[in-house]
C-alpha cells in the first residue's frame, strides 16, 4: 500500500502555482502530418480521454468526431485554414468527448513548422486539459511509477523532482509554441532562467549564458522604448510578494503585457517569474476604439458599460433614449435598477466564465424597466473587455419590443399572423415543427420576399408554402452543404433547448453576397411543446460593405503620398498618416498629442478663434506656406484644411502637399516670362518700326503711283474725244484697253491698300450685329442694280464680338462675292445664316456660278482667281482680305463648291 505522501516544498508549491495560473492543467504535445491527416501524441493523452493507449490511433478525423457539434465547424475550418496554407497557426478552445461520453475541456494551440515548397506538410502543438486544482496538483507532483522489476525504485522527492522538471520541460514548449516569453529573476535581480521567446524579444543570447550571471535591468534596458520611465517599475518589483500586471513598450514599437508572479519558498520572497504577452495589437484596437468612439455613440441600439461592483460606467445616447434617463442619472446606478431580468445571483460566476474566455461574446434575452416604468423586452450582446486595465462588461442591448409583441401575438392568435410578419421591417419566417422532428416551411413575410428579390430570386409566396425546409434552404436558397447542416443544427437547437439562438450567417445568392444577423425564437402550443420556430434576420450587407469600404478609405489614406492630419479645435495632432510621418521627421507617437504650434508651422494661425471659425463657416480653407521639419529643414506646402463635425467632436483635418518641386517649377517660369516679356518688347519697337515704313510705302504708293496712272487715263481719254475723227477704229480700240487697264491699276492699288489696312488696323472689340450688318449690304448691293431678282435670306440676332470696322469689309467682299457670282441666275439665292447644331459656325451661301474644290487652296492668297475678267470682274484680293479679318479675331474661314452649283464660305470668330 502506498504511504501518504510527504508536504511539498514552498519552491515546488511555486512551480505547482504558476502552472495553475497560467490554467494548464495537464498539457501533451502534439505532431500532425497536415498531408495524410495522421497525429502522433505524446504522454498520456489516451488515458486522459478514457482509451487505452493500444486501442487508441489518433488522426485529424478521429479528433473531430470527438469534438462537441458546436464546436466542430470551427475546428474544422481552422484546420482546413493551416492545411492549405492561409494561416500558420491557431488557437482554439474546444470540448472533447471522453470514452465514457464526459466531456473534457481542452486548449489546442498548433504551429505550422515545416513546409514542402509553399505546400504545409507538419504542425506542432499542444493539446492542454484543463481540470480541477486539486486532480492537478496530484497530476504535477503525486503521478504515481510502477517501478520496473530490475530498476531502482525512485525515492518520493526525486521522483517529485522528476516530475516538476518534465512539467517545467513542458510549459517552456507550450510556452513557445504559443509565442509567449518568460522569464525568472532573483529577488536581487539576478537572470535564473528564460525561455526563447524572451530570447528572442530582448536579444539574450540563445545559449543562455546570462544564466546565474546577468542581471534583469542590465539585460532589459537596451531594448526598452524610455529606459528612465521604466527602470522604477522594474526594479521595485523585485521585492515585492503581489502579483501585478502592467505593460512595457519596446524601442522597435511593440508593446508587451507582464505578468509579475512571487516564487515563494518558506514565506520569503525568492524570486518572480515574468510572463510576457505581445499586446501590440490590442493597445492599438484600444487607440482605435477611442478615435472611432463616435460610431458607438450614433449606434441604433443602446451601449451599456458595467463593472464588476455591477453599477453602470457609460452610456450612449441610445441608452438615454430608450430608457428615459439622463446620462448622469446613468452613470453610477446599479445595473440591477435598470435590468430586472437578469438573476444577479449568477454574475460572479457568468463574469468568470467571460474572463477565462469560455465564451467572449454572449447573446441573451431581458427586460430593462425605464424611468416612466416601462417594461422594456431587450435583446444584449454582452463583451467581456479589458480597459486601461479594468475589466468591464460591455452590452449592445436592442429594443426587441416589435419582436416579441409578434412572437406573443402568434402564441395567443395565430390568425394575426401574416399582420404581424408584413408589419415588421426584419426579414421573418415561420417553420412548423411535425411530431417526428420534420421542419416545413409555412410563411415568409413581404420584407423577406422582397429581400429574396432583391437578390435575383423570383419567388412566389404559394409555391414556398409547406416545402421542407431543408429542400428550401438545399434547392431554393442554394446553400451549400456545410452552410446548409450548420443551420439545420442551429434549428434543431431551438427545438431541444426551448431557448432562442442568435448567430451570424452569410450566403451567396445570384445578385451577390449576403450577410444576415440571425434569431431563431421557439413558440409553444402548449406551452411545453415546441410548435414552431420562428425565423428573424437583419441584412447587414450594406454595415459589412461599410466596413470594408472604411478599411479601404483608411488604407488609401494610409498608403497616399500628402501628409493628412487630424486635429481638434485647439490644434493638437490626434492622428496622422504615414506620409505625414515621413515629411515631418516625426514617428507616429511624436506627433500624436503634439500642439501645431510646437512644429513651427507657419500655418499655426489655424489654431487661433479667428481662423477656426473662418474654417467652420466654409467648410474649407486652402493656403500654401512652409513648415519646418523636427530637424528644421524648411518645405514648401500647400494645405488644404477641412472643417469635420461628428456629434460634437470637431476635428480639422488638413491635407498637406509638399510642392517644392513645383515652386522650383514656378522660379523657372517666371524667369522665362521675364525673358518672353523683354523679348516681346523688344519685337514689339521692330514690328511698330516695320510698320511705320509700311505707312511710308503705302502713302509713296496711294501718291507717286497714281499721279502717272491718272496722266494716262486722262491723255489717252483727250485723244479719244479731241481725234476721234482722225483715228481709224484700232487706234480707238488700243486707247480704250490702255484707259481699262490704267483704271483696273488703281483699283488694284486700292485693294492693295485696304489689305495693307487689314493687317495693321487697332482692333476695337465690342457687340456687333452681323444680321443688322448683312441686310444693310443687301439693301445697298439691291439699289445698284435694281433690275436683279435676287432672294436674300438672313438669321436673326446674330451677334458677335469683334472690330466692327473689319467685320464689315469682310461682310461686303463676302456678299459681294456671292451678288457678283449669281449674275447669270434668273433666281439667285444668296444666305446668311447660323449652322445647325453649331451656334458658333456662321455662313454664306449662294447658288451661282460655283468652282472646282481642287483648285481651293489658292482661293484666300492674293490675285488668285479662278474666274476670267471676260466672266467675272475682280482683282483677287477681296477673299485674302476676308481671311486676315478672320484670322485677326482668332477664327477660320473655309469653303465649299461645286461648278455650276454654288459656293458657300463657312467661318468662325473667337
Amino acid at each position: 500500500m502506498r504511504s501518504q505522501p510527504e508536504p511539498i516544498s514552498q519552491a515546488q508549491q511555486n512551480k505547482v502555482n504558476l502552472h495553475m495560473d497560467r490554467a494548464i492543467p495537464w498539457q501533451v504535445l502534439f505532431d500532425l502530418n497536415l498531408v495524410t491527416g495522421e497525429i502522433e501524441v505524446h504522454g498520456d493523452y489516451a488515458a486522459q480521454l478514457g482509451y487505452e493507449l493500444s486501442d487508441f490511433k489518433e488522426s485529424i478525423d478521429a479528433w473531430l468526431q470527438r469534438v462537441h457539434p458546436d464546436q466542430h465547424q470551427t475546428l474544422a475550418e481552422a484546420y482546413a485554414a493551416c492545411q492549405h496554407g492561409h494561416q500558420s497557426e491557431f488557437v482554439i478552445e474546444h470540448q472533447q468527448r471522453t470514452l465514457t461520453d464526459s466531456w473534457l475541456k481542452v486548449l489546442s494551440i498548433g504551429k505550422v513548422t515545416h513546409w514542402d515548397e509553399d505546400q504545409p506538410v507538419r504542425m506542432l502543438g499542444t493539446h492542454t486539459i484543463y481540470k480541477g486544482n486539486d486532480a492537478l496538483k496530484n497530476d504535477v507532483l503525486n503521478t504515481e511509477t510502477t517501478p520496473q522489476a530490475d530498476e531502482p525504485e525512485i525515492q518520493p522527492e526525486t521522483q517529485k523532482e522528476r516530475n516538476i522538471t518534465e512539467i517545467d520541460s513542458l510549459l517552456e514548449s507550450a510556452l513557445d509554441v504559443s509565442n509567449l516569453g518568460l522569464i525568472i529573476v532573483s529577488s536581487e535581480g539576478q537572470i535564473l532562467q528564460y525561455t526563447s521567446r524572451f530570447a528572442e524579444l530582448f536579444d539574450l543570447p540563445e545559449d543562455k549564458m546570462l544564466i546565474g550571471r546577468g542581471q534583469v535591468w542590465e539585460t532589459v534596458q537596451t531594448r526598452l522604448k524610455d529606459p528612465d520611465t521604466a527602470r522604477n517599475s522594474v526594479i521595485n518589483l523585485y521585492q515585492s510578494t503581489e502579483r501585478t500586471y502592467d505593460y512595457l513598450e519596446l524601442a522597435n514599437g511593440i508593446v508587451l503585457e507582464r505578468t509579475s508572479y512571487p516564487l515563494m519558498e518558506d514565506g520569503v520572497l525568492k524570486a518572480r517569474a515574468w510572463l510576457l504577452r505581445d499586446a501590440t495589437q490590442q493597445k492599438r484596437l484600444e487607440e482605435a476604439l477611442i478615435l472611432n468612439s463616435f460610431a458607438v455613440e450614433t449606434a441604433s441600439d443602446a451601449v451599456i458599460w458595467v463593472d464588476y461592483d455591477k453599477r453602470i460606467t457609460d452610456v450612449n445616447a441610445a441608452t438615454s433614449e430608450m430608457l428615459g434617463y439622463t446620462r448622469e442619472e446613468l452613470i453610477g446606478m446599479p445595473l440591477k435598477q435598470v435590468d430586472v431580468s437578469y438573476d444577479f445571483n449568477l454574475w460572479s460566476g457568468d463574469w468568470d466564465k467571460r474572463r477565462n474566455e469560455t465564451y467572449l461574446i454572449s447573446l441573451f434575452q431581458s427586460e430593462y424597466k425605464a424611468k416612466d416604468g416601462r417594461i422594456i423586452p431587450v435583446e444584449i450582446s454582452a463583451n467581456y473587455i479589458i480597459y486601461e486595465e479594468k475589466e468591464y462588461i460591455c452590452s449592445f442591448v436592442r429594443d426587441v419590443t416589435e419582436r416579441q409583441q409578434a412572437i406573443e401575438s402568434l402564441r395567443d392568435r395565430e390568425s394575426q399572423l401574416t399582420v404581424i410578419f408584413n408589419q415588421n421591417n426584419d426579414n421573418m419566417s415561420l417553420a412548423s415543427v411535425e411530431p417526428d422532428g420534420t421542419l416545413y416551411l409555412t410563411q415568409l413575410n413581404d420584407r423577406y420576399i422582397q429581400s429574396l428579390q432583391s437578390f435575383g430570386l423570383d419567388l412566389d409566396q404559394q409555391e414556398i408554402v409547406n416545402t421542407p425546409l431543408e429542400v428550401y434552404l438545399r434547392d431554393i436558397i442554394k446553400l451549400n452543404p456545410e452552410k446548409l447542416a450548420y443551420t439545420l443544427q442551429k434549428y434543431q437547437q431551438v427545438i431541444q433547448t426551448g431557448e432562442a439562438v442568435y448567430y451570424e450567417n452569410n450566403f451567396d445568392l445570384p445578385g451577390g453576397h449576403v450577410y444576415t444577423e440571425v434569431v431563431l425564437t421557439p413558440i409553444f402550443d402548449p406551452p411545453d411543446v415546441c410548435r414552431y420556430v420562428l425565423y428573424s434576420s437583419r441584412d447587414v450587407t450594406e454595415r459589412k460593405e461599410a466596413n470594408r469600404t472604411l478599411q479601404l478609405i483608411n488604407f488609401a489614406v494610409e498608403n497616399v503620398s500628402d501628409a493628412v492630419c487630424w486635429m481638434d479645435a485647439n490644434g493638437v495632432i490626434i492622428r496622422a498618416n504615414k506620409a505625414a510621418c515621413t515629411m515631418f521627421d516625426y514617428t507616429y507617437d511624436e506627433l500624436l498629442g503634439l500642439p501645431i504650434i510646437d512644429m513651427n508651422l507657419t500655418f499655426q494661425t489655424i489654431s487661433s478663434k479667428k481662423i477656426w471659425d473662418q474654417l467652420k463657416a466654409m467648410g474649407s480653407l486652402r493656403w500654401e506656406t512652409e513648415i519646418q521639419t523636427k530637424g528644421g529643414r524648411g518645405i514648401p506646402v500647400e494645405v488644404t484644411a477641412n472643417y469635420i463635425k461628428f456629434d460634437d467632436i470637431e476635428l480639422n483635418c488638413s491635407i498637406i502637399r509638399d510642392i517644392t518641386d513645383r515652386k522650383q517649377g514656378e522660379l523657372v517660369a517666371k524667369s522665362a516670362q521675364k525673358h518672353l516679356e523683354e523679348e516681346v518688347t523688344r519685337r514689339t519697337a521692330q514690328l511698330k518700326a516695320a510698320n511705320a515704313e509700311l505707312e511710308t510705302f503705302a502713302y509713296s504708293v496711294s501718291h507717286d503711283l497714281r499721279a502717272p496712272l491718272r496722266a494716262i487715263d486722262g491723255f489717252s481719254q483727250a485723244l479719244l474725244e479731241d481725234n476721234l475723227d482722225t483715228l481709224d477704229p484700232m487706234g480707238q480700240h488700243y486707247l480704250t484697253r490702255l484707259r481699262a487697264a490704267s483704271q483696273n491699276m488703281g483699283q488694284l492699288i486700292d485693294d492693295l491698300l485696304k489689305l495693307s489696312r487689314v493687317t495693321r488696323q487697332e482692333m476695337r472689340l465690342a457687340e456687333v450685329n452681323l444680321s443688322e450688318m448683312a441686310q444693310g449690304i443687301f439693301e445697298e448691293l439691291q439699289e445698284q442694280e435694281p433690275q436683279r431678282n435676287v432672294k436674300t435670306v438672313i438669321d436673326n440676332h446674330i451677334i458677335v464680338q469683334g472690330d466692327a470696322r473689319l467685320l464689315k469689309v469682310m461682310m461686303m467682299n463676302l456678299l459681294n462675292n456671292a451678288w457678283k457670282f449669281t449674275s447669270n441666275e434668273e433666281q439667285a439665292i444668296i444666305e446668311f445664316k447660323r449652322k445647325p447644331a453649331e451656334e458658333s459656325v456662321y455662313y454664306v451661301s449662294d447658288n451661282g456660278a460655283g468652282f472646282d474644290m481642287q483648285y481651293m487652296n489658292k482661293l484666300f492668297n492674293a490675285f488668285q482667281r479662278l474666274h476670267s475678267d471676260d466672266d467675272f470682274e475682280g482683282t483677287g484680293i477681296g477673299l485674302a482680305t476676308v481671311k486676315r479679318i478672320i484670322d485677326r479675331h482668332g477664327g477660320k474661314v473655309w469653303v465649299d463648291a461645286k461648278i455650276n452649283e454654288g459656293a458657300t464660305f463657312y467661318f468662325t470668330l473667337s
